[in-house]
Protein backbone atom coordinates (compact mmCIF):
# COMPACT_ATOMS: atom_id res chain seq x y z
CA UNK A 1 0.00 0.00 0.00
CA UNK A 2 2.82 2.43 0.82
CA UNK A 3 4.55 2.16 -2.60
CA UNK A 4 1.28 3.10 -4.32
CA UNK A 5 0.86 6.09 -2.01
CA UNK A 6 4.41 7.29 -2.71
CA UNK A 7 3.83 6.77 -6.43
CA UNK A 8 0.76 9.00 -6.33
CA UNK A 9 2.69 11.67 -4.42
CA UNK A 10 5.56 11.50 -6.94
CA UNK A 11 3.20 11.80 -9.92
CA UNK A 12 1.44 14.76 -8.28
CA UNK A 13 4.72 16.56 -7.66
CA UNK A 14 5.91 15.96 -11.22
CA UNK A 15 2.60 17.31 -12.55
CA UNK A 16 2.96 20.48 -10.48
CA UNK A 17 6.54 20.98 -11.66
CA UNK A 18 5.55 20.41 -15.30
CA UNK A 19 2.69 22.91 -15.00
CA UNK A 20 5.03 25.50 -13.53
CA UNK A 21 7.48 25.09 -16.41
CA UNK A 22 4.92 25.43 -19.19
CA UNK A 23 4.43 28.79 -21.00
CA UNK A 24 2.25 31.34 -19.19
CA UNK A 25 -1.19 31.86 -20.68
CA UNK A 26 -3.69 34.64 -20.22
CA UNK A 27 -7.19 34.62 -21.59
CA UNK A 28 -6.48 31.63 -23.80
CA UNK A 29 -3.43 33.27 -25.40
CA UNK A 30 0.07 31.94 -24.99
CA UNK A 31 2.61 34.74 -24.93
CA UNK A 32 5.82 33.99 -26.72
CA UNK A 33 8.49 36.27 -28.11
CA UNK A 34 6.78 38.13 -30.95
CA UNK A 35 8.28 38.17 -34.42
CA UNK A 36 8.75 41.94 -34.63
CA UNK A 37 11.54 43.54 -36.60
CA UNK A 38 13.09 45.92 -34.12
CA UNK A 39 15.96 46.95 -36.36
CA UNK A 40 13.82 49.58 -38.10
CA UNK A 41 13.88 53.29 -37.41
CA UNK A 42 10.50 53.25 -35.66
CA UNK A 43 12.04 51.91 -32.43
CA UNK A 44 14.62 54.07 -30.73
CA UNK A 45 17.96 52.55 -29.89
CA UNK A 46 18.50 51.98 -26.21
CA UNK A 47 20.28 54.99 -24.79
CA UNK A 48 19.04 57.42 -27.47
CA UNK A 49 18.91 60.77 -25.67
CA UNK A 50 18.15 62.99 -28.68
CA UNK A 51 14.36 62.67 -28.48
CA UNK A 52 14.46 62.63 -24.69
CA UNK A 53 15.99 66.11 -24.81
CA UNK A 54 13.06 67.31 -26.94
CA UNK A 55 10.62 66.04 -24.32
CA UNK A 56 12.51 67.65 -21.49
CA UNK A 57 13.08 64.27 -19.86
CA UNK A 58 16.58 63.02 -19.10
CA UNK A 59 16.10 59.24 -19.28
CA UNK A 60 17.08 57.19 -22.30
CA UNK A 61 14.24 57.05 -24.83
CA UNK A 62 13.50 53.38 -25.50
CA UNK A 63 10.42 53.75 -27.70
CA UNK A 64 7.63 56.14 -28.51
CA UNK A 65 8.20 59.73 -29.52
CA UNK A 66 8.89 63.17 -28.12
CA UNK A 67 5.11 63.41 -27.57
CA UNK A 68 4.62 60.02 -25.87
CA UNK A 69 7.96 58.73 -24.60
CA UNK A 70 8.77 55.32 -23.14
CA UNK A 71 11.90 55.92 -21.06
CA UNK A 72 14.39 54.17 -18.85
CA UNK A 73 13.28 55.04 -15.31
CA UNK A 74 14.95 57.73 -13.28
CA UNK A 75 13.40 59.41 -10.27
CA UNK A 76 13.73 62.97 -11.63
CA UNK A 77 11.71 62.16 -14.77
CA UNK A 78 9.16 60.19 -12.75
CA UNK A 79 8.66 63.07 -10.30
CA UNK A 80 8.34 65.51 -13.20
CA UNK A 81 5.65 63.34 -14.82
CA UNK A 82 3.78 63.22 -11.49
CA UNK A 83 4.03 67.01 -11.08
CA UNK A 84 2.73 67.51 -14.63
CA UNK A 85 -0.21 65.20 -13.79
CA UNK A 86 0.67 62.80 -16.63
CA UNK A 87 -0.80 59.35 -16.93
CA UNK A 88 2.20 57.12 -16.16
CA UNK A 89 2.81 53.54 -17.29
CA UNK A 90 5.36 51.60 -15.25
CA UNK A 91 6.74 48.37 -16.70
CA UNK A 92 8.66 46.50 -14.00
CA UNK A 93 11.34 44.64 -15.91
CA UNK A 94 14.28 42.35 -15.05
CA UNK A 95 17.18 41.96 -17.48
CA UNK A 96 17.40 38.22 -16.72
CA UNK A 97 13.68 37.55 -17.31
CA UNK A 98 12.79 35.97 -20.66
CA UNK A 99 9.13 36.97 -20.33
CA UNK A 100 10.24 40.59 -19.76
CA UNK A 101 12.50 40.49 -22.82
CA UNK A 102 9.66 39.24 -25.01
CA UNK A 103 7.17 41.65 -23.47
CA UNK A 104 9.50 44.62 -24.04
CA UNK A 105 8.73 44.42 -27.76
CA UNK A 106 5.01 44.76 -27.00
CA UNK A 107 5.64 47.92 -24.95
CA UNK A 108 7.83 49.33 -27.74
CA UNK A 109 5.16 48.61 -30.37
CA UNK A 110 2.39 50.07 -28.18
CA UNK A 111 4.25 53.31 -27.44
CA UNK A 112 5.43 53.68 -31.04
CA UNK A 113 1.76 53.81 -32.07
CA UNK A 114 0.67 56.35 -29.45
CA UNK A 115 0.45 60.13 -29.75
CA UNK A 116 -0.70 61.31 -26.33
CA UNK A 117 1.11 64.29 -24.76
CA UNK A 118 -0.45 63.42 -21.38
CA UNK A 119 1.15 59.95 -21.24
CA UNK A 120 4.67 58.81 -20.36
CA UNK A 121 6.00 55.30 -19.83
CA UNK A 122 8.94 54.00 -17.84
CA UNK A 123 10.80 50.70 -17.87
CA UNK A 124 11.62 50.14 -14.20
CA UNK A 125 14.39 47.69 -13.31
CA UNK A 126 13.24 45.11 -10.77
CA UNK A 127 15.50 42.77 -8.81
CA UNK A 128 18.23 42.68 -11.42
CA UNK A 129 21.83 43.88 -11.74
CA UNK A 130 20.69 47.37 -12.84
CA UNK A 131 18.09 48.07 -10.14
CA UNK A 132 18.66 51.36 -8.29
CA UNK A 133 17.55 52.24 -4.77
CA UNK A 134 14.87 54.51 -6.26
CA UNK A 135 13.51 51.61 -8.32
CA UNK A 136 13.48 49.36 -5.24
CA UNK A 137 11.50 52.00 -3.33
CA UNK A 138 9.03 52.40 -6.20
CA UNK A 139 8.48 48.63 -6.31
CA UNK A 140 7.81 48.61 -2.55
CA UNK A 141 5.42 51.56 -2.87
CA UNK A 142 3.27 49.65 -5.37
CA UNK A 143 3.65 46.22 -3.77
CA UNK A 144 5.40 44.68 -6.77
CA UNK A 145 6.07 40.97 -6.28
CA UNK A 146 6.94 39.95 -9.82
CA UNK A 147 8.89 41.33 -12.72
CA UNK A 148 6.76 41.94 -15.85
CA UNK A 149 4.17 43.76 -13.71
CA UNK A 150 2.44 46.78 -15.25
CA UNK A 151 1.17 49.70 -13.17
CA UNK A 152 -0.73 52.73 -14.46
CA UNK A 153 -0.89 55.92 -12.42
CA UNK A 154 -3.45 58.63 -13.12
CA UNK A 155 -3.88 61.76 -11.03
CA UNK A 156 -1.04 60.56 -8.81
CA UNK A 157 -2.92 57.36 -7.86
CA UNK A 158 -2.56 53.78 -9.03
CA UNK A 159 -5.55 52.94 -11.23
CA UNK A 160 -4.28 49.68 -12.77
CA UNK A 161 -1.93 46.87 -11.75
CA UNK A 162 -1.35 43.55 -13.48
CA UNK A 163 1.39 40.95 -13.01
CA UNK A 164 0.30 39.22 -16.22
CA UNK A 165 2.36 39.17 -19.41
CA UNK A 166 0.38 41.54 -21.65
CA UNK A 167 0.57 41.85 -25.42
CA UNK A 168 0.46 45.13 -27.36
CA UNK A 169 -3.34 45.21 -27.64
CA UNK A 170 -3.81 44.47 -23.92
CA UNK A 171 -1.32 47.21 -23.02
CA UNK A 172 -3.15 49.71 -25.23
CA UNK A 173 -6.53 48.65 -23.80
CA UNK A 174 -5.30 49.09 -20.21
CA UNK A 175 -3.94 52.55 -21.04
CA UNK A 176 -7.22 53.51 -22.73
CA UNK A 177 -9.36 52.33 -19.79
CA UNK A 178 -7.19 54.01 -17.12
Amino acid sequence: MRPAFYGIILISLLSIIAAGCSPKTTGGKTFQKPNLDISGADIAEEGNHSLAIETGYNGALLAGSATTPFLDFNVEDYNRALQENKKIVLNFHANWCNICKAQQFHYFAAFNGLNDPDLVGFRVNFKDSETSNDEEELAKQFGISYQHTMVIIKGGKRVFKSPEALDKDQILEAIKKA
